[in-house]
């Protein structure tokens, strides 16, 4: 590809945006906590303003609107820490193409989350423990649970990326397995165990026995899962970081970049309007007549709505000096340093 650029069609924007009223208040105190914590850890001295230049800590705040602000805080903070993970595992220098040394990072946040580990804690792990423990200390135990859970599964999908990558993307039958591999773990179903600690209630119980109330936390996953590998391709692009569905839609079945970005868009619009159905059918149903899940599917589509935006203005995304104009589409073109909006 020797230029990129593509037009994004407009985005279903199905659902309602409401960012949380003290979200800029939290994203600061967010930014002081990791640059007390995450800073020291950092290897390059430029490597911390720009961390911090990312937004990070933004995201909840456009995504859980009825979290208490300290409960939000956990997860600014919490988010903030994955996001560092991310770049560990995303770059080579670190564990993006050692298998057996992601094995090794990974299995000891596993025994942290499961109460086994007996070493003592240093660095990220100590920080993670502290997260860890901030959280769940104020979840309901099957609540906790499930979260532990959907950990262990974000965690097991980290490692199929880094197996992918390791063995240079051979399997013929690539791009299904990225896709599922980035849907495992770059949708983090943590993400709506979330959205019950910061709404204060346990669905545990309701999503064991029903299917249609799972299929809901399936649908958001794919939906901002499969919007995020377009917003989030020219940073992967650029880093070398072939974990992309785009970037294997292009080496492995000869797509153009704008017929990849148009099979993305087409399928996660349609997990949109899946979303919205499904929820439409629970609130029509004796289980959608109770407060919880009004509250639960509410909280859920204010996350896709705000994720959406946040991913299309991230400077993570986009570069230090990209200016979102607000719009849902669009023609971008693709540069080192930033995207550029042609139209």
């Amino acid at each position: 590809m020797t230029e990129l650029q593509f037009i994004l069609n407009p985005l279903p924007d199905l659902l309602p945006y409401r960012p949380h009223p003290d979200r800029e208040r939290v994203e600061d105190l967010s930014n002081q906590w990791t640059r007390r914590y995450l800073g020291p850890l950092m290897t390059r001295p430029e490597a911390l303003n720009e961390f911090l230049g990312q937004r990070l800590a933004l995201w909840p705040g456009m995504c859980y609107p009825a979290a208490p602000p300290e409960r939000l805080l956990n997860i600014c903070n919490w988010n903030q820490y994955w996001f560092f993970m991310d770049d560990m595992a995303a770059y080579t220098e670190h564990l993006g193409s050692d298998p057996v040394g992601a094995r090794t990072a990974f299995d000891s946040l596993r025994q942290i989350t499961h109460g086994t580990h007996t070493a003592r804690l240093a660095g990220h792990e100590k920080i993670f423990s502290a997260l860890f423990q901030a959280i769940t200390s104020d979840m309901p135990e099957q609540l906790a649970a499930r979260f532990v859970a959907d950990l262990d599964d974000m965690l097991d999908g980290f490692e199929r990326e880094i197996e992918l990558r390791s063995a240079g993307y051979v399997d013929t039958d690539h791009v299904d397995q990225l896709i599922a591999a980035r849907l495992q773990a770059c949708g983090m179903l943590w993400c709506f165990d979330l959205s019950e600690y910061g709404l204060g209630i346990d669905l545990s119980n309701d999503l064991d026995r029903h299917p249609g109330l799972r299929r809901i936390r399936d649908l958001a996953v794919r939906q901002t899962c499969l919007f995020g590998e377009i917003f989030s391709f020219r940073k992967e692009y650029f880093s070398s970081d072939g974990m992309n569905a785009i970037a294997a839609l292009i080496a492995q079945n000869e797509h153009s970049l704008q017929e990849a970005v148009d099979i993305l868009h087409a399928r996660g619009s349609a997990a949109e309007h899946e979303f919205v159905a499904a929820c439409d059918a629970i609130r029509k149903s004796d289980l959608g007549q109770r407060p919880e899940i009004h509250a639960y599917l509410d909280e859920i589509g204010h996350q896709i709505a705000g994720v959406t935006r946040w991913e299309l203005q991230t400077p993570r995304y986009h570069g230090p000096e990209f200016q979102w104009d607000g719009r849902l589409a669009g023609h971008w073109k693709l540069l080192p340093g930033e995207t550029l909006e042609l139209g």
